[in-house]
């Protein structure tokens, strides 16, 4: 905005009063989100905490009735979430200035609001499980700085959260080990472990449970463990799980980073071929046990992996750690034995992604003139990569990709896409001029008219 015309608005405000101020913006703020979290946020530092504390917790019961009096709850995330967002701006706020009692109160009373106020809502999308799950981490902090003040209640946290975890049918406490690690400290966390594991003893001898259930509170002891950086509880619990091998991968990475890299390859060498891939772990066995043999100082080793790595997956990610991991004047040579195998691949498309990662744009191009039928068009993402590529320099081989593509929506019939498909067409007429391919262009025109042109939607959508 101008600076004249701030100054005009500034003017014209300092004629109104005060009371017609408050008005509007009260009544536009519920209405506008962000006016309403902007001017939470600016009141908490000119607000009395009590007032405030009574205010906050009005709009946790305002959001949830909003919820209970709704004709289709389940639509409730996003309005749910973006009213209490502002809230825990608010309450963050309160916690830095140092008004941990006041914050912690307001925190349980949001987290017991949404554990009873939430059935009911689909939350698909995620929308408001990481509003709730974020009213979580703050309250793990506010306790942090009470029990950092107040070591002797560790306990009895320890003892709250545990009945917490265990009774946690909305899952919103999946988490709440992990933010409240900081809060119980070394003794808090021994506590919550003594007591699950009696938790644990009670659940097996429990035949109204089933086997699954009756080993939910060891889950919680394998969190525990990860708060304690002791990969050998960990172990113990997957142990008593019966998942032990399952388990074998992050097993290793848990004794990796605990420096126990010779336990950590043991784990990997004993892996079955099925068990290379663990869900929610960020490596793999190949790229773990590479970790480890670089850890442990065995960089041949390392790098004889990764070069079969490379090979059979052409990955420029592999072909960088491998570099990494040699002399740079033996740089030239390694690029020289990439290269090489890349041209003797037996798949053009991953020599073709290879050579176009590396800024090898003619080779590229020559492997899809070469061998066009090996680039379908279910490789979406990466030939509209090609594309941009090969454009302007090789308008043969972006033609080739822009047909595959083409034919492949229209011979599965997706409908969505149709608006894309006649795009391609567009690009694939422009290429044709550019290229000279006025006979492959007619073929192709040829084949959409003969099993196609039945396809109204589609040719709606075809320039003339």
């Amino acid at each position: 905005m101008p600076p004249a015309e701030s100054a005009r608005i500034e003017s014209l405000l300092r004629t109104r009063t005060k009371p017609d101020l408050v008005a509007w913006l009260a009544e536009r703020a519920q209405d506008d989100e962000d006016l309403h979290r902007a001017l939470t946020t600016w009141l908490v530092p000119q607000t009395d905490p009590k007032v405030l504390t009574k205010n906050l917790r009005s709009q946790i019961t305002q959001a949830w009735a909003k919820v209970r009096s709704s004709r289709n709850v389940w639509k409730m995330a996003r309005p749910t979430a973006n009213a209490l967002e502002p809230v825990l701006g608010a309450i963050e706020a309160l916690l830095n200035q140092g008004e941990v009692k006041t914050a912690e109160s307001l925190l349980a009373r949001f987290h017991d609001a949404a554990i009873t106020g939430c059935e009911g809502i689909d939350d698909s999308y995620g929308i408001l499980w990481p509003v709730l799950q974020d009213g979580i981490r703050l309250w793990g902090l506010a306790w942090a700085q009470i029990t950092q003040a107040a070591p002797n209640q560790r306990p009895a946290l320890a003892a709250q959260i545990c009945d917490l975890i265990l009774d946690d049918p909305k899952s919103l406490r999946d988490y709440m080990v992990r933010d409240f690690t900081e809060a119980l400290g070394t003794e808090g966390l021994h506590e919550l472990e003594h007591l699950l594991n009696q938790q644990a003893e009670r659940d097996t001898q429990d035949p109204d449970l089933d086997a699954y259930d009756q080993k939910r509170t060891l889950r919680h002891l394998g969190v525990v463990a990860d708060a304690l950086k002791d990969p050998d509880r960990y172990i113990d619990v997957q142990r008593r799980k019966g998942t032990e091998e399952i388990y074998g991968l992050p097993i290793a990475r848990r004794l990796l980073d605990a420096g126990r890299a010779e336990e950590a390859l043991a784990r990997l060498d004993a892996l079955t071929s099925d068990r290379n891939h663990f869900s929610g772990e960020q490596e793999d066995a190949p790229k773990l046990r590479i970790r480890c043999l670089t850890t442990l100082g065995r960089g041949d080793e390392a790098r004889d992996q990764l070069w079969n790595e490379f090979t059979s997956n052409l990955s420029q990610h592999s072909l960088d750690r491998l570099r990494d991991l040699t002399p740079e004047p033996d740089h030239a040579v390694l690029q020289e034995r990439a290269l090489s195998v890349a041209a003797e691949s037996t798949s053009p498309f991953k020599a073709a992604n290879f050579y176009a990662d590396i800024g090898e744009t003619q080779s590229a191009a020559s492997i899809v003139l070469a061998t066009p039928e090996a680039f379908g068009g279910i490789f979406y993402d990466t030939q509209l990569r090609f594309i941009d590529a090969f454009t302007p320099d090789h308008p043969h081989a972006a033609w080739h990709l822009y047909r595959n593509l083409l034919l492949h929506i229209l011979d599965e019939g997706r409908h969505n896409a149709y608006g894309h498909a006649a795009s391609y067409l567009d690009s694939t007429r422009a290429l044709a001029k550019q290229a000279g391919l006025t006979t492959p262009q007619q073929e192709l025109e040829d084949r959409l008219q003969r099993d196609h042109r039945r396809k109204t939607s589609f040719w709606k959508k075809v320039s003339t």
